[in-house]
């Protein structure tokens, strides 16, 4: 099939040709997720196999319109032929073999639908490709938030065992103080009424010594 140029395309797409492609709108996708806007750029693959469609679909309309303008010259020129072939009283001129008719089943209409057919094909590679893409980025993001939420239930643990760790500590320390403070009461309280009994006793003998002193001066 001729395209614009004057040069053919290939009636099949080779399998390096195909996975090229496939890269290419692959890399194009990746693109259009990390740059431009969101106006200017497609930012799912559906657009982009939409964008896509409508370039095939545009560039195939130019190339029927451009073999429709060709063969509409061709007419006018082979009308304007044979009318003055047939005003000079010569035989008719038979039809050119090479002149392209109007019908929809010439040979570069099925051109044009053998590669109509073949980027269909290949549209659907591609959107296969695509949905296993997103199917696998889907389980990615499912997996990341699986593991964000091991990763919050990790740390409320933490935090709730250090939290408990604190208490325990604290309640020790307290209970140290007060089973301190309630030793050293015992001790100055012990203390004290050893001191008191010694004093007593002291006072006891004092007395014993006065009354022999005195009894001693004053006996009866």
């Amino acid at each position: 099939m001729e395209n614009r140029n004057g040069s053919y395309l290939n009636d099949s797409i080779s399998p390096n040709e195909s996975i090229d492609d496939e890269h290419l709108l692959i890399q194009h996708y990746c693109q259009s997720l990390n740059q431009g806007s969101p106006l200017s750029q497609p930012r799912s693959p559906a657009q982009i196999l939409i964008s896509m469609e409508s370039e095939e679909k545009g560039e195939l309309e130019r190339v029927l319109n451009d073999l429709e303008s060709d063969n509409r010259k061709l007419q006018a020129e082979y009308d304007k032929l044979k009318k003055a072939h047939d005003h000079k009283g010569l035989s008719p001129l038979p039809s050119p073999p090479e002149m392209l008719p109007a019908s929809p089943q010439s040979p570069r209409d099925a051109e044009l639908i053998a590669e109509a057919k073949l980027l269909r094909q290949h549209k659907g590679r591609l959107e296969a490709r695509m949905q296993i893409l997103e199917d696998h980025n889907k389980q990615l993001e499912s997996q990341l938030h699986r593991l964000r939420q091991l990763l919050e239930q990790v740390l409320k643990h933490t935090l709730y065992t250090h939290s408990i760790h604190t208490q325990y500590t604290e309640s020790v320390h307290t209970h140290s103080i007060h089973t301190h403070i309630q030793y050293t009461y015992k001790h100055s309280i012990q203390k004290a009424h050893t001191h008191t009994r010694d004093t007593e006793s002291k006072t006891s003998d004092n007395d014993s010594v006065c009354l022999s002193v005195y009894l001693s001066i004053y006996p009866t």
